[in-house]
């Protein structure tokens, strides 16, 4: 039995948008539009021309049937006729500029989109990643993206249009017949009152398939990054179950949304049909009562297209603008969150001096943002003062916090009390940039990109050459095995390091940290998934590298770490021993209990 998925995503009661906020977001939309300002004319211009071209045609047409033909200036008939074929290529070629340039200014909006929603994601900080899913962040910038480009690109000609095609045919019907115009504006209100009458509930709904799209994407992506844990335990049965769960949730959605979409069209078709038989047989009787001609009433019926069709161009954008906007409102969801880490005023961009590399906890507590209120904090008070160019490691047992005081250093997160010091000054005092970029991390599962051996040595300092590209790998031990691949160092990786060993895949990170060359060097658990051989090749690469640096190693494995300078000991949060390994067996504590232990283990 698959688990349950349903409770996580299931259909909620969206509220209804405030007039604020509705204000908010369309000022947001809008702001997009003046960059391509000449597409946007172009745009508006063809659909501003072909309202025209459609109300000049049935003037032409009602002065024939009255003057031309019953005077049988042949000339004048034929110039008529002319003038309307030509207003219909005219209306044509408006129709194929919209289309044509419209779309253009559609899709350069959602590459502008898409392009700033991809740098807000790279400034947010891990505590936003630690509860969004790729899978969800993937559809927001795919498919929600898409959608909101069909509203940017039809919304400003469909608004444009249907109000000069309306306004326009009003005028002239009332110019020519005013009884039967009266007849012809008679299903304006109840259609704009049936429009608004849907209005939330299709928001609402779009928002759900939205939902259920993002859903179905976020576990699409889990299940092939996790296909070889799903095969090696067959569990495929359960990956289709929770699969099936959430395409029934996204069908569910889907079905909901028809529902209402039926019943809404159906209801504006009904509207519409139902005028254009009433206008005909108001029209026949006013033909009978000789207050209208027959001239009258054909250009009357060509002119109620006036009337329907800017309705039912206002129909289709109702429909795409709640869906268009429920995407968008999906969009300005992320990029109004705030970094919950960014650089603060007056910070330093460049060092006076070269950092030296101390390090200093004073009193840091610290608990993840997903915790809840009464649980207890990941770290209790540590103080910890790590000295320059000194190789200081982090030994306990796991869910002790060593990987947590690793990530504050460089502001991965932010204590909740106490502080951090770099060099005497809080690592507050250095913007994110300069502090990151004096820091090198190795963790456990170094993240290998989908590109080149090359590219993801030099992920670093894209700018190194090709000789400090190499010469990073020797120092890594890893340029024997690269030179034997059949293209080298343009060899590409796989998807996170998959066509590479883990101790490739380590040296590698390897590399690319000794190409940044930074002052402060932390390994996190950087050998704990290595066998013997290849952590003895690893581990010598470390101490090359860790050569007048500021090292600091988060360690499970305690024959990685015994000539360090200093050892701590990590239990619940708090540093509970620390000193060098002779001094620390000595103490016959809980360093002495650990070392035994996992001297037992190799027994």
């Amino acid at each position: 039995m698959p688990p349950p998925f349903f409770g996580p995503f299931s259909r909620e009661k969206v509220p209804a948008l405030s007039f604020a906020r509705q204000k908010e977001l369309l000022k947001a939309f809008a702001g997009y539009y003046p960059r391509y300002w000449k597409l946007l004319l172009v745009t508006l211009l063809a659909a501003s021309l072909a309202p025209a071209a459609s109300a000049v045609s049935p003037i032409l047409i009602l002065e024939t049937l009255r003057t031309y033909l019953p005077s049988g200036d042949a000339v004048m008939v034929i110039a008529a006729m002319a003038g309307v074929a030509g207003l219909l290529v005219l209306g044509g070629l408006c129709d194929y500029a919209c289309m044509r340039w419209g779309a253009l200014l559609g899709f350069r909006i959602e590459a502008d989109m898409r392009d700033d929603l991809f740098c807000h994601l790279q400034t947010l900080s891990f505590s936003y990643y630690d509860n969004e899913r790729s899978g969800t962040l993937l559809s927001r910038m795919t498919n929600d993206l898409t959608t909101v480009a069909g509203l940017a690109h039809r919304a400003p000609e469909i608004l444009l249009s249907s109000i000069l095609r309306f306004g326009s045919g009003v005028v002239i019907m009332m110019i020519i017949n005013w009884r039967l115009a009266l007849f012809a504006v008679l299903p304006a209100p109840l259609i704009l009152l049936w429009l608004y009458f849907f209005q939330n509930p299709l928001r609402r709904s779009f928002l759900n398939v939205r939902k259920g799209v993002a859903e179905l994407n976020a576990g699409v992506d889990s299940a092939i990054k996790g296909i070889r844990e799903t095969q090696s335990f067959t569990n495929e049965e359960g990956q289709i179950g929770a699969f099936r769960q959430r395409n029934a949730f996204l069908l569910a959605c889907q079905e909901s949304l028809q529902k209402l979409l039926a019943a809404f069209h159906v209801g504006m078709g009904m509207l519409l049909h139902g005028y254009t038989r009433l206008f005909i047989a108001v029209g026949i009787v006013l033909v009978f009562l000789k207050v209208a001609d027959t001239a009258e009433l054909i250009a009357f019926f060509m002119y109620s297209h006036s009337i329907t069709r800017p309705l039912m161009m206002l129909v289709d954008l109702v429909e795409q603008y709640q869906q268009g906007m429920a995407a968008f409102e999906r969009f300005r969801e992320i990029m109004e969150i705030p970094p919950a880490v960014k650089d603060l005023p007056g910070c330093l961009t460049a060092l006076p001096e070269p950092l030296r590399g101390e390090v200093e906890f004073r009193d840091v507590r610290f608990k993840y943002g997903t915790a809840g209120a009464g649980s207890s904090d990941v770290l209790k008070g540590i103080s910890l003062h790590v000295l320059p160019g000194k190789k200081t490691a982090i030994v306990g047992e796991s869910g002790a916090g060593k990987t947590t005081l690793g990530a504050l250093i460089p502001r991965f997160y932010e204590p909740r009390e106490g502080e951090i010091l770099l060099d005497g000054r809080p690592v507050g005092a250095y913007s994110l940039k300069l502090l990151r970029s004096n820091i090198g991390i190795v963790s456990q599962m170094p993240c290998i990109f989908d590109g080149t051996v090359r590219e993801n040595i030099a992920f670093g300092r894209p700018g190194a050459s090709e000789a400090e590209i190499v010469a990073a790998a020797r120092f890594a031990g890893i340029h024997d095995f690269i030179d034997s691949l059949p293209e080298k160092y343009g060899s590409r990786c796989g998807e996170n390091g998959v066509k590479l060993s883990g101790g490739q895949r380590q040296r590698i990170a390897i590399a690319r940290v000794f190409l940044k060359n930074p002052p402060i060097l932390i390994l996190d658990e950087a050998t704990s998934s290595l066998d013997n051989e290849s952590e003895a090749q690893v581990q010598a690469a470390f101490d090359k590298l860790g050569e007048n640096r500021t090292v600091i190693v988060i360690a499970h494995r305690l024959s990685t770490i015994r000539d360090s300078d200093r050892i701590c000991c990590m239990k619940e949060g708090r540093i509970v021993e620390s000193g060098t390994h002779e001094e620390l067996l000595g103490m016959k504590g809980y360093y002495h209990s650990l070392y035994a232990a996992r001297s037992a283990e190799k027994r």
